[in-house]
Formats: structure tokens, sequence, C-alpha cells
């Protein structure tokens, strides 16, 4: 498996992310997603969609 970490901050651009995320997302087998932010916990992307994170 290949771990491919996404660094999310406050009032982030919903497609800028998750248009990544569904590129790795479709080859599970082979990648395992992990999404960080400073403290931790839920961010939200200036469309109000809310990611859950854990700290770095």
């Amino acid at each position: 498996m290949i771990n491919v970490n996404f660094l999310v901050f406050d009032d982030f651009e919903s497609l800028d992310l998750f248009g990544v995320v569904e590129i790795f997302g479709r080859l599970t087998n082979i990648y395992t997603l992990n999404y960080y932010s400073m403290k931790g916990g839920l961010v939200k992307s200036s469309q109000n969609a809310e990611m859950m994170t854990q700290p770095i």
C-alpha cells in the first residue's frame, strides 16, 4: 500500500481537494488516503464541506 497524505486547511476549495481524492480513491487496493491539518478534527471548506483530519 502507498500512503497518500493530504494537508487540509480552513476554507480550502472543495474541488482542489476532492478532485484529487476522487482519482486516488478509485484505486483503493493500491493507495491509502490520509487527511491531516495542524490541530486535527473537522476542517471546513469555503463551500462548508467538512473533512475529518488527524493532527500533524
